[in-house]
C-alpha cells in the first residue's frame, strides 16, 4: 500500500512540523529562564540570611561587652566580606535603657534593626 501526498499535503505537514518545533523551543526557553531566576533568588536568599546572622552577632556582642551597668553612647562601624555594618547605642540614664541599632548594607540591600535594652546591675 502506498500513500501519495500532493503538494498541498506536503506543505501542510511542513507547517505542522515548524509550528511544533516553535512551540517546543518556546517551552524550553521559558524553562531555562525560570531556572536562572530560581538560582538568582537562591543566591539573594543565602546572602540575606548571612546578613541577618551577622546582625544578630553584632547585637549579642554589644550586649555581652557593654551592658553591665549601662552602655556609653557609641557608634561602631566595620565590614566583613561584602557586608558593611554600623552599630549605634544611645543610653537613657533616666529610664535605665539603651537604644541599640544596627544597620547592615549588602549589595543594594539595607537592613536595619532597632531594639531597647534594659541596664543590668553588676
Amino acid at each position: 500500500m502506498t500513500v501519495n501526498f500532493n503538494k498541498r499535503d506536503r506543505a501542510f505537514m511542513l507547517l505542522e512540523v515548524i509550528l511544533s518545533v516553535l512551540i517546543i523551543a518556546t517551552g524550553v526557553i521559558f524553562i531555562i529562564r525560570s531556572y536562572s531566576a530560581s538560582l538568582r533568588a537562591s543566591g539573594i536568599s543565602t546572602g540575606l540570611t548571612k546578613a541577618v546572622f551577622l546582625l544578630e552577632e553584632k547585637i549579642f556582642d554589644a550586649d555581652i561587652k557593654d551592658f553591665r551597668g549601662g552602655m556609653k553612647e557609641t557608634e561602631d562601624k566595620g565590614s566583613e566580606d561584602d557586608y558593611a555594618w554600623t552599630l549605634t547605642a544611645q543610653p537613657d540614664e533616666k529610664e535605665k535603657i539603651t537604644s541599640l541599632g544596627v544597620q547592615l548594607v549588602w549589595k543594594k540591600y539595607i537592613i536595619n534593626i532597632q531594639t531597647l535594652r534594659k541596664f543590668r546591675e553588676g
